[in-house]
C-alpha cells in the first residue's frame, strides 16, 4: 500500500467517525482541547511578544506569572456540556456506559 492511499484510508475512517459530530458543540470540543498544544500555544505567544530578556530569571519570572495565568482557566465548565453530553451518549452508549461501573 503506497503512503498517499494509506492516509486517504485513514482519512476516509476518521472522517466517518467523525460523522456522529454533527453537533457544533461537540466538533468545538474536539477540535479545541488539545491542552498540551494549547498551553504551550499560550506560552510561544507571550514570550515571542516580549523580545530579548535581561537574564535567565527575568524569563523564568515571566513563565510562572503566565503559566499561572494559564492554569486559572483550567477550573471553568466546559460551555454546552450537557448537550454533548447527550450528543456522545446517543453515539457511544456502551462504552459511557462501561465507564459508569467503575
Amino acid at each position: 500500500e503506497t503512503r498517499i492511499t494509506r492516509k486517504e484510508r485513514i482519512y476516509a475512517d476518521y472522517t466517518e467517525r467523525a460523522d456522529y459530530a454533527e453537533g457544533a458543540d461537540v466538533r468545538r470540543l474536539i477540535y479545541t482541547t488539545n491542552p498540551i498544544e494549547g498551553f504551550n500555544r499560550q506560552l510561544r505567544k507571550i514570550t515571542k511578544t516580549k523580545g530579548a530578556f535581561t537574564s535567565e530569571d527575568a524569563l523564568k519570572k515571566l513563565l510562572f506569572v503566565a503559566m499561572r495565568n494559564i492554569t486559572d482557566g483550567w477550573s471553568k465548565s466546559i460551555m454546552s456540556w450537557n448537550s454533548i453530553y447527550l450528543q456522545l451518549e446517543i453515539h457511544f452508549k456502551t462504552r459511557i456506559d462501561a465507564l459508569k461501573r467503575f
